[in-house]
């Protein structure tokens, strides 16, 4: 993880959506008294990942008061399940309406994952190569 005030942004960034997320989810759920199959996954998806990225929002402010992040491991089984409860809680809540959006709604997101990823080291590797008034010098240098 970039250990950079951007990095430690894009942390705050995700945790607060996942959470607005999970709660509107939740919301159309906890009105009715009887859910069940994946409707009852979503919800206990969502109630574990909720309270774990609300935490992690918390220790992110100290994280940028001491501009380093926490080195712990059980901040990083925090960040890693708290994630992968969210997208659970997403999936179980799409597959209530029909299976064919759920399996959507996961491929999609295992997609835009990777297109983060690769889009995120491209640019990392191009930082590298002395960022990104570099990288303009030498297309306009080629471009001539």
């Amino acid at each position: 993880m970039d250990e950079s005030r951007e990095g430690r942004t894009l942390t705050v960034t995700i945790d607060s959506a996942l959470i607005g997320i999970g709660i509107l989810m939740v919301q159309a759920h906890l009105a009715n008294v009887q859910i069940g199959g994946s409707a009852f996954i979503s919800v206990i998806a969502f109630a574990i990942a909720i309270p774990l990225h609300s935490a992690l929002l918390l220790l992110s402010q100290h994280e940028n008061y001491y501009q380093q992040l926490s080195r712990s491991w059980v901040v990083s089984l925090a960040r890693s399940t708290s994630k992968v409860a969210s997208v659970v809680g997403v999936a179980a809540g799409f597959w209530q309406i029909s299976w064919i959006p759920g399996i959507a709604v996961v491929a999609s997101g295992l997609i835009a994952g990777l297109v983060h990823t690769l889009g995120y080291m491209w640019l990392d590797r191009r930082s590298d190569a002395g960022g990104f008034e570099a990288s303009c010098v030498v297309a306009n240098a080629e471009d001539s």
